[in-house]
């Protein structure tokens, strides 16, 4: 009768574990299952933040290699205008020098021949110098403009192209403030969202060992119970048989 009673006991006992183990696991693996929900939305919440710094910087740094390209160029194209317009004052102060030297030829040389009658006789010889000279003259002056107007339009071109030179530089600059903004303000976000991803880590941290310990009390017990049972059973079974046993022995002797 005591072993029934303890029997009974011990089974109530059980079946109240069992009911706070199933209660407990659940709730605790669903404290899990949230916790790990928040670690991992956390984690590729920081992946993406990396991965976009990372591409913020190589595209700032390509773009400071741009400008630093077109400052180059424009240095280059500087020096080469410089030394173009220094030439073309040298070769224009020249030119004007000779054009003005054969103009001075050509109007001494109309004076001379427009004289008096001794020199008309050498008048022929005269006018094929001064045509000559003229040609001359014309030519030198259809140069000079030609390269007057090469200086115009390279000094045209110029301005020109350091006007967008200019523009560009001012457009690259400004995305460089634009993208080193953007990533500063990632870094400032990867910083919470660390926190955020430490502090989810500490969370399901607790919950996992917290729930090895239910799963520790509530499954090792359980199947201790269980083991307990099977064995109490069995034993119960074999006093039974041997009961049986005994009184078949006695009927048998009767």
């Amino acid at each position: 009768y005591q072993r029934r009673v303890h029997g009974v006991k011990e089974a109530a006992e059980a079946a109240t574990e069992k009911s706070w183990c199933d209660n407990e696991l659940a709730e605790t693996r669903a404290k899990r299952d949230d916790s790990q929900g928040d670690a991992n939305r956390w984690q590729t919440k920081l992946d993406q933040t990396e991965a976009r710094i990372g591409e913020l910087s190589r595209e700032i740094a390509q773009l400071q290699d741009t400008l630093a390209k077109l400052a180059e160029a424009q240095r280059n194209m500087d020096a080469t205008r410089k030394e173009a317009k220094a030439l073309f004052v040298k070769s224009a102060a020249e030119m004007t020098q000779g054009i003005e030297a054969v103009q001075l030829a050509l109007k001494m040389l109309r004076n001379y021949y427009a004289g008096d009658a001794a020199h008309n006789a050498a008048t022929g010889a005269g006018s094929s110098i001064i045509g000559i000279l003229e040609v001359v003259a014309s030519d030198m002056t259809k140069t000079f403009t030609e390269l007057r107007t090469d200086e115009q339009e390279a000094e045209a071109q110029y301005v020109k192209e350091t006007q967008e030179n200019e523009v560009t530089r001012a457009n690259l600059e400004a995305d460089v403030k634009y993208k080193t903004k953007e990533r500063t303000d990632k870094e400032a976000t990867k910083a919470e969202v660390r926190t955020d991803l430490e502090d989810a880590q500490s969370e399901l941290k607790s919950n996992l060992e917290y729930l090895a310990k239910v799963e520790e009390r509530c499954i090792k017990k359980a199947e201790t119970y269980a083991s307990r049972k099977s064995r109490r059973e069995a034993l119960i079974q074999g006093l039974k048989d041997a009961l049986e046993v005994l009184q078949g022995r006695t009927a048998a002797y009767a």
